[in-house]
C-alpha cells in the first residue's frame, strides 16, 4: 500500500480477541502518510520515546518505522516480571493510600492510568495523579455518591455507603491484575462489571493462580474482604508477609500474564470509547426527544 505510520507504539496496537493466538492489529493512523518515491518528510511526528532521530533532524522516510519497532522490542526483551516486582508495585501503591489516609484523603480512583514512575530508573518513584474524585475524610460522614472506574470500584460505593476503606479495595484489584493479567471482575458492559463486583465471586482456579504463591492469595483476599469494617488497611497491608517478608519470589511471572495485561489495557481502552459513545448518542437522543 505504500504506507508509512509514522507513530509506532504499543498502544497502537491491539489483539483480534482474547485467545492466546490472536492476531495483533495496528491502530490509529492519524499521523500516517502515503509514500511518494523520492519525497522526504521533514514534519515532526510520533512519541517522545519510539521517535526516530532522522525525524527530529526533520529528513526522513519509511525507515521511522523500523526504529519504532524496534524500540518495542528492545522494551519487551528488557524487562523482568515477577511476583517480587508486582509485590513492590503495591507496596509502593499502598504507601501512597496510607500517606493519603493519613493526610485526610480518600483518593476514590485508584487505578493502575492513575500512577505515574518519577524517571525511567528501575527505582523510580511510583507518585498517584489525578486527584479529582478525592475527597478529605470528614470524621463520621458517610459518602454515597458513585464514583470511580468499573473494574475498580468497591462494592459499598455501588450501595451507596462508603468510607476510605474503598481505596484498599482498588489497590487488591490491581494487585489481581498484577498477577493474573485480567481484573477479577469481568464483564462485557459496566452494568455486567458491577454486578460481577456485588458478587464478589473470585477465580483461583484458572492459569496462572494455581502457581501463585498462597501468601499472595491471602493478601489478595484480605484486601478484597467485602465487608468494609473488615478489610485490611493499608498500614497491615505493608506489613504483610508479601510485602515486608520477603515471601514473594523472583520467579519470572508466565509471558501469558503479561500478554493479557497488554491485552486488557486495549480492551479497556475500547470498553472507555465504547461508552463514550454511548453517552453521546443518549445525549443526542435526549436532546432530539426534547426539540420534538
Amino acid at each position: 500500500m505504500g504506507v508509512v505510520h509514522r507513530d509506532l507504539k504499543p498502544e497502537n496496537f491491539l489483539l483480534s480477541s482474547k485467545e492466546e493466538n490472536a492476531m495483533l492489529k495496528a491502530t490509529d493512523f492519524g499521523l500516517s502518510v502515503f509514500i511518494e518515491e523520492g519525497k522526504v518528510y521533514r514534519d515532526i511526528v510520533g512519541s517522545a520515546y519510539y521517535v526516530a532521530p532522522e525525524v527530529l533532524r526533520r529528513s526522513y522516510g519509511k525507515e521511522i518505522d523500523i526504529w519504532s519497532a524496534g524500540v518495542i522490542l528492545y522494551i519487551l526483551l528488557s524487562g523482568h516480571y515477577s511476583d517480587r516486582a508486582a509485590a513492590g508495585i503495591i507496596r509502593s501503591i499502598v504507601n501512597v493510600v496510607q500517606i493519603c489516609h493519613f493526610m485526610g484523603v480518600v483518593h476514590r480512583d485508584l487505578k493502575p492510568e492513575n500512577f505515574l514512575l518519577s524517571s525511567k530508573e528501575e527505582n523510580a518513584m511510583l507518585k498517584a495523579t489525578d486527584f479529582g474524585l478525592s475527597v478529605f475524610i470528614e470524621e463520621g460522614k458517610v459518602y454515597r455518591d458513585i464514583v470511580g472506574s468499573a473494574y475498580y470500584v468497591a462494592p459499598e460505593v455501588l450501595r451507596g455507603s462508603y468510607v476510605k476503606e474503598i481505596d484498599i479495595w482498588s489497590a487488591g484489584v490491581i494487585l489481581y491484575i498484577l498477577l493474573s493479567g485480567l481484573p477479577p471482575f469481568w464483564a462485557e458492559n459496566e452494568k455486567g462489571i458491577f454486578d460481577e463486583v456485588i458478587k464478589g465471586e473470585i477465580d483461583f482456579e484458572s492459569q496462572p493462580w494455581p502457581s501463585i504463591s498462597e501468601s499472595a492469595k491471602d493478601l489478595f483476599r484480605k484486601m478484597l474482604t467485602k465487608d468494609p469494617r473488615r478489610r485490611i488497611t493499608a498500614a497491615q497491608v505493608l506489613e504483610h508477609p508479601w510485602i515486608k517478608g520477603g515471601e514473594a519470589p523472583d520467579k519470572p511471572i508466565d509471558s501469558a500474564v503479561l500478554s493479557r495485561m497488554k491485552q486488557f489495557r486495549a480492551m479497556n481502552k475500547l470498553i472507555k470509547l465504547a461508552l463514550k459513545f454511548a453517552g453521546y448518542r443518549r445525549e443526542s437522543i435526549r436532546r432530539r426527544d426534547q426539540r420534538s
